[in-house]
């Protein structure tokens, strides 16, 4: 699809061009042809909510030819079982920016990174042997600014950028795969004294919040669960190199290249708009929890949500069609219908769609946002299963 396209760590050099050029960064192997991938799955407990807030991420490098850059699409590789034959799952997904030529997990335990942006998405028909998702950027509300200080939208012209995919909500699958054949080697730098130890290979690209602490993807299978096999997240960005009108009239937009790839998120617009599903759509008493209600169309701004009679907090109306807010912690046990009311009144239901639940053992709430619930954090666990996939790569 791309002329210009690198394969594995062996990233081709583009010259310098007038307009954008198209260009694939991975580092995973995952072939057309068949390969066995592994699946993380977190193991499903209700009362510790396995997998909420978890992290997945990748790092991306770029040659010296390839600036300046502008991310325009993200493509994963999800899969695992979920609620039926096919699965949507709720993320955030961060994009940040090192001033160095390759974050590792040390610069983000240290924060040593900027914010480029952050949305919630919702990814849709994941089907149990897996799928690709192809993220448009602009599509799906992302709008990078490579120089803040600098007026006006500007691309990024040095250092790396950092992908990071977590869970919004209480999660057991799908979830991001990797290969299995390990690390690629990185090529090592001209000069000597820029070789930083552990960056001989593509290691530490692949990295994961968990237990509130980055680590490596390999230091967390080997030394958690004793596990050492896998490789590389199947995780790619597309960029647009060589952009240097990047925000100025006639500047930006999408690369082009669409989401296809057999899953991701609706691509939104304005039209007659309902309500699909509700994410999720069970919770227990007490909890102020994130929920996001999905929509055929764009949502019209500054609607309101509904469980029963209790209003969802902080609603917010998305572009990746649907409406994101907290559930009232005072709702109390029983099956709702959830409504959107639009500011001219016209509304849409979902009956009988969400539950609110005594929890089995005891309510264990939490009424506070991130901070408050990362008490059961160090109970997380990740199960990993080798599975032979027949899916075939979308490139």
């Amino acid at each position: 699809m791309f002329g210009t396209a690198a394969l594995g760590l062996g990233l081709l050099v583009s010259p310098v061009l007038a307009e954008a050029t198209p260009k694939l960064i991975r580092y995973d192997s995952f072939a057309e042809d068949p390969e066995d991938i592994i699946v993380g799955a977190y193991f499903p407990d209700p009362d510790t909510q396995f997998g909420k807030y978890n992290c997945m991420a990748q790092v991306y490098s770029f040659d010296e030819a390839d600036y300046p850059v502008v991310p325009t699409e993200l493509r994963m590789f999800w899969a695992g079982e979920g609620v039926g034959e096919q699965s949507e799952l709720l993320l955030k997904i961060y994009f940040y920016w090192y001033e160095g030529d390759a974050a590792d997990q040390f610069t983000m335990k240290a924060g040593q990174y900027r914010l480029l942006d952050q949305e919630v998405v919702l990814l849709t028909n994941i089907p149990f042997d897996g799928a690709w998702v192809n993220l448009d950027m602009e599509t799906n509300g992302f709008d990078f600014d490579g120089d803040p200080d600098t007026e006006g939208k500007q691309p990024i012209t040095y250092g790396s950028v950092i992908a990071s995919v977590c869970y919004e909500n209480a999660q057991y699958s799908p979830a991001l795969a990797m290969d299995t054949d390990g690390w690629k080697d990185e090529p090592l730098p001209e000069d000597d004294d820029d070789f930083i130890e552990g960056h001989e290979t593509s290691q530490f690209r692949s990295l994961i919040f968990w237990n509130a602490v980055w680590m490596d993807l390999d230091s967390y299978l080997v030394g958690t669960f004793g596990f050492e096999d896998g490789g590389d997240f199947i995780m790619r960005l597309v960029i647009n190199a060589n952009w240097d009108d990047y925000g100025q009239e006639g500047g930006g937009g999408s690369s082009g290249t669409g989401a296809g790839g057999g899953g991701g998120s609706t691509d939104c617009s304005d039209g007659d708009w309902d309500l699909r599903s509700i994410q999720p759509d069970t919770i227990d008493v007490g909890l102020r929890e994130n929920v996001f209600i999905g929509s055929t169309h764009l949502i019209p701004a500054n609607s309101v949500a509904r469980i029963g009679s209790w209003e969802v907090l902080d609603a917010q109306v998305t572009t990746t069609c649907g409406l994101i807010g907290e559930t009232d912690p005072d709702i109390e046990p029983g099956t709702y219908d959830v409504t959107v009311e639009a500011p001219d009144g016209t509304a849409r239901v979902l009956e009988d769609a969400f539950t609110v639940v005594e929890p089995a053992s005891g309510c264990q709430c939490a009424t506070g946002g991130r901070s408050t619930a990362l008490w059961w954090m160090p109970l997380l666990g990740l199960g990993w299963v080798a599975r032979r996939r027949g899916a075939r790569d979308s490139l």
